[in-house]
């Protein structure tokens, strides 16, 4: 057993691995940045066309305050925004490891992003749907207990077909 070889060899791959994880680092830092800039303009561009505003005075604000309360929308569109780019430098960083089992993890995670977003954006109209819906109902059917009643089910029908879907 030759102890100087195997220590050599251990050196010399470790040496041979630190541009990886140099390139890594950037990577991960560049993109933490970028995405950080791009969601503080995606935010102020929602703060500025005042879409918290808009959904604060229309009937979805009372069921988006029921299912995520305290968030503001541009907050969430931002968070999004913001993880889906980092998510994307995530994955340029990993293949720069040059780790194929990671490399190959990472472009499956990437490959499922698109059926992520589906989902948000049926989970989004499901929600303006179900405000809809709730106005409808209080609008057709008057101020009866029954119609109280029809308000609060219709959307939470709607969310649950949302979330099964």
């Amino acid at each position: 057993m030759d102890i100087e070889q195997s220590l050599q060899t251990a050196v010399d791959g470790f040496f041979d691995f630190l541009p990886n994880l140099v390139g890594f680092l950037l990577l991960l830092l560049i993109g933490y940045v970028v995405a950080r800039i791009v969601a503080a303009v995606v935010r102020k561009l929602l703060d500025a066309l005042k879409v918290d505003e808009h959904l604060r005075r229309s009937a979805v604000h009372g069921h988006m305050e029921q299912v995520m309360p305290g968030t503001s929308i541009s907050k969430v569109l931002a968070a999004v925004v913001f993880w889906l780019i980092f998510v994307l430098f995530l994955t340029s960083a990993i293949g720069a490891l040059k780790i194929p089992t990671a490399t190959t993890f990472m472009n499956q995670v990437l490959a499922y992003l698109p059926n992520v977003l589906v989902a948000i954006v049926i989970f989004v109209l499901a929600a303006l749907l179900a405000g809809a819906a709730a106005n409808g109902v209080g609008r057709v059917m008057g101020e009866t207990p029954t119609a109280r009643i029809a308000a609060t089910v219709v959307p939470a029908l709607v969310m649950v077909i949302a979330l099964f879907m």
